[in-house]
């Protein structure tokens, strides 16, 4: 088990060199391979000083080093500090399959199993090595990714900004929204710094006609450059009301523009983006999702800090590599390209995600910005978060079981590149860890039982000990970085975040599991309408995760009252697992309680601005 005490200390000595690099200004090379060499150098001495054991050193750094040259050799996106963290990483993943490997082979009786067991781990270190190699794209990759595609481009993009402004169409569908946030959004659009556009709004399904005529006639007061139509019934949903809008559109617009109703767009948004499609083979260009009225209210800001790293950090990386994904909003697509693909796909729950998918299996380009050009309004409601992060979830998952075979590369005529299909399988896969949590912690408890039933006691090692510990702090280091790079610095910040990460893991993991069994999933649209604080609202939207915090809370009892926690057995390290998935499932109904107190907070301080805004009547005394 010494092997994990250099893990250990690499892991961590790591996480604190990117958090010096992530705080710092400096971007000096000799500096951080510097930093790089002191932390390994560091871990060798407090591993040597342990366990007086120079293999448990030489062997992962060696494993270190070779993984290194390799990923300069075949990864030129990665930059020398990105090689250095990812050796580390692949230093510590050496550490754990050094220690399997030993531990294994002592069990193997026979040179069958033997052989066996190294076929296994070969497969494992490959394993581990594609994964490292395509890691570093998704985790803190600000500092270790070179974003060459996004230069050039931006570039030449400004330069021809004033050459060419082809005709955009820009869609904007709607469906029950509050009349004052739709016309909001169209006031944007019609302050647009660009003279050659349109603008179709398609009210779908809208029973109330007190919803949707406002919005009409808002756009018969904007002029003739804006179009309403109100369509009862019409399938689909959002994609439905795009694909109507799409055989609506001026046969002279060049582009399609998307814009949810709730999104207030920047003035240069068209002109800022519309020159980069002088590139005949470029299908789309979508910027960050962002929002807004978020800074005040601590859940929102919560919200806010758990989206934006998807959309300021992991999609404009995996652009560099032609593999990131249309998001729905704020974005721009070719419209012979679109049209040529028969549209948006009315059975998807990410119809967005799903046309960039089969836009990049024709072999065409797609630009993935970190830029802000508009802001939406992120749900006010737990339950409200639930859904809509259902739907993103769930969409790609959905997406996979329909174009599988394209992902695979069973497709005739498929020009999905290696990186492309290979970061589209890593991210489906991804959402597997939070589909096997219920069986995980099933796992767990029954582990603690049986070792409890036959009396055996297990020490846990203080090595892994150590391990677990640093892999905690490794996560929160992880947390706190990428809320420092969305501009976040607060304890308050860090805390929230963490806790609505836990909250939403039974939703991440229904979400995996449900388009395994059940393709055709409903559309859930997002409520724009303000809400008041309803706490009964609260306890029902987290019913099942308060009710997995209390069984988890139980088998964490259970499994306590037999664990020896002077020595921390194995009992005692699955009672103190069990508590930490219940807290995680309590965190659930503590958030949609914050999520209403910030309701009631906002309706207090609304009916106090009110009272301020009534006139005085003024009593004058006679005298």
């Amino acid at each position: 088990m010494d092997y994990l005490y250099f893990g250990s200390f690499i892991y961590i000595s790591s996480g604190l060199t990117l958090l010096a690099r992530y705080s710092s200004t400096n971007p000096s090379r000799i500096l951080w391979v510097s930093a790089y060499v002191t932390s390994a150098l560091f871990s060798a001495y407090c591993t040597w000083l342990i366990t007086k054991n120079i293999a448990v050193i030489i062997l992962p750094s060696v494993a270190a080093i070779l993984f290194g040259i390799l990923t300069s050799l075949t990864m030129q996106k990665y930059t020398l500090f990105g090689i250095l963290n990812l050796a580390f990483s692949f230093c510590l993943s050496s550490c754990v399959m050094i220690l399997i490997l030993t531990l294994t082979l002592d069990l193997a009786n026979t040179s069958t199993a033997r052989i066996a067991t190294l076929i296994a781990l070969t497969a494992l270190v490959l394993l581990s090595i594609f994964d490292t190699l395509w890691g570093g794209i998704i985790v803190l990759p600000e500092f270790s990714i070179k974003y060459s595609k996004r230069d050039s481009t931006l570039k030449t993009a400004l330069l021809q900004q004033n050459d060419k402004c082809p005709f955009v169409s820009i869609h904007v569908p709607c469906h029950q929204e509050p009349p004052e946030l739709v016309t909001a959004t169209l006031d944007a659009l019609e302050k647009l710094n660009y003279e050659n556009y349109e603008v179709i709004v398609v009210d779908n399904n809208t029973k109330d006609s007190r919803l949707w005529r406002p919005v009409q006639s808002h756009c018969q007061a904007l002029g003739d450059r804006f179009r309403f139509y109100h369509v009862d019934p019409l399938l689909g949903a959002k994609a439905g009301a795009m694909n109507f809008a799409l055989r609506h559109t001026n046969p002279a617009a060049e582009l399609i523009a998307a814009v949810d109703a709730d999104y207030i767009a920047e003035e240069e948004f068209l002109a800022s983006l519309c020159p980069i499609f002088n590139d005949a083979k470029v299908a789309f260009v979508q910027s960050s999702h962002d929002y807004r009225e978020w800074e005040q209210n601590p859940f929102l800001s919560s919200v806010y800090y758990y989206y934006l790293p998807i959309q300021k950090i992991v999609h404009p990386t995996t652009n560099e590599f032609n593999a990131a994904n249309l998001v729905g909003t704020m974005c721009l697509i070719r419209k012979s390209m679109l049209e040529e693909l028969g549209g948006w796909a009315e059975w998807s729950l990410t119809e967005d995600d799903e046309l960039s998918v089969r836009l990049q299996a024709r072999g065409y380009i797609g630009h993935v910005f970190a830029d802000t050009w508009g802001r939406g309004l992120i749900p006010s409601t737990f339950e409200g978060v639930k859904k809509q992060l259902f739907r993103w979830l769930a969409g790609p998952i959905q997406e996979f079981r329909k174009n599988w075979h394209l992902h695979l590369g069973l497709e005739k005529n498929c020009q999905f590149s290696r990186a492309q299909r290979i970061i589209r399988i890593k991210r489906v896969l991804g959402h597997a860890t939070s589909g096997l949590l219920p069986l995980q912690n099933f796992a767990a408890f029954v582990l603690g039982i049986y070792l409890i039933k036959n009396n055996i006691i297990i020490s846990i090692p203080k090595s892994l000990l150590l391990f677990l510990l640093c892999g905690i702090l490794m996560n929160h280091i992880k947390i706190w970085i990428t809320i420092k790079r969305l501009g976040g610095n607060s304890l308050r910040n860090h805390c929230m975040t963490f806790m609505l990460g836990n909250a939403l893991k039974w939703n991440a993991a229904t979400a995996f599991i449900v388009p395994l069994f059940k393709l055709d999933l409903p559309w859930i649209r997002t409520n724009k309408f303000k809400c008041k604080h309803n706490f009964t609202r609260a306890l029902l939207s987290t019913l099942i995760e308060t009710t997995l915090a209390a069984i988890h809370f139980l088998g964490s009892a259970i499994l306590f009252v037999y664990a020896d926690f002077s020595s921390i057995d194995a009992v005692a390290l699955l009672s103190i697992w069990m508590f930490a998935q219940a807290f995680g499932f309590s965190c659930a109904l503590t958030m949609a309680i914050i999520s209403e107190n910030g309701l009631m907070n906002e309706t207090q301080e609304a009916q106090q601005l009110s009272s301020l805004d009534e006139p005085k009547t003024i009593i004058h005394s006679e005298i």
